[in-house]
């Protein structure tokens, strides 16, 4: 119902700002964290856990003590909370989200770790194009954030008419 921190600093291009809360805290069972602008404009929001926003099936997971609830990959929002956001044993204040759990199974009085963790896919976007015409090629620019390059080999762009242009290279 009312702010919980009121923001103040600057957020550089691909980076990331961590904002302590101090007198103010979450729920443990679920709660809503929402992100608006000084115009009081919705920018983002998620609910996680129990939180019953109408929506509880599309809730993010719930965190365990010493967990973070993170995107799965920085900055891509489908307005899908359980599809976005992981539960993760590795908390990244202030950098890129890496998902790691990690899992302890006892099997014949042994212990034994099990750990799977996914570093995000970095968010790669058509950012730009060019239609082009008899005269003039067209063109897609394509926007890669993140500090990851990536390997195109393989990789197409295609039309509504199911035509293909195969793009390689590192981006």
């Amino acid at each position: 119902g009312s702010a919980i921190k009121t923001l103040s600093g600057t957020i550089l291009a691909r980076g990331f700002f961590a904002a302590e809360l101090s007198s103010a805290r979450l729920n443990n069972t679920g709660d809503l964290v929402v992100l608006k602008n000084a115009q009081d404009v919705i920018l983002d929001q998620v609910a996680y856990g129990s939180w019953d926003d109408g929506q509880t099936a599309d809730n993010a997971p719930n965190p365990s003590a010493g967990q973070s609830v993170a995107r799965k990959s920085n900055g891509v929002d489908t307005n899908h909370d359980n599809a976005d956001f992981a539960v993760s044993d590795m908390v990244t204040y202030g950098a890129s989200n890496v998902i790691q759990v990690t899992t302890t199974k006892i099997q014949s009085g042994t212990n034994m770790i099990f750990s799977s963790g996914a570093v995000p896919l970095p968010k790669i976007a058509i950012n730009e194009f060019v239609v082009g015409s008899e005269k003039e090629p067209g063109w897609v620019e394509l926007y890669l954030g993140g500090e990851v390059s990536m390997d195109l080999e393989g990789w197409y762009l295609e039309n509504g008419a199911e035509n293909k242009t195969s793009l390689n290279g590192v981006f």
